[in-house]
């Protein structure tokens, strides 16, 4: 696409894993404040330093985007992992995903 110029539709976006969604417009600012409240419901800790992760590997080349993950792992991990928190956390998502079915 960047080197040929052509249009590609929400559909042939989605197909190809450009684009998680398409939503209909009319549906598409319900369908966003839906994503959002997940976002919200996650752990936001966890949530910063994703995002932060992607910021930071967006900067650097391909390769080079890997160890930035790596490093993001291991402070986060650095600041304690109990266990039973990360199942209950897998499985809260685990559970909200089954009802989004």
């Amino acid at each position: 696409m960047s080197a040929t110029g052509n249009f590609v539709d929400a559909r042939e976006a989605l197909a190809w894993g450009l684009v998680n969604h398409v939503v209909d417009h009319d549906l598409l600012l319900a369908f966003a404040r839906r994503l959002a409240a997940d976002i919200v419901s996650s752990d936001q800790h966890a949530v910063r330093a994703i995002l932060a992760t992607y910021e930071s590997a967006s900067r650097v080349p391909g390769a080079e985007a890997w160890d930035v993950e790596a490093a993001a792992a291991a402070a986060f991990q650095r600041h304690g992992v109990d266990p039973a928190e990360i199942e209950r956390r897998r499985r809260a998502l685990v559970d909200r995903g089954r009802s989004q079915v």
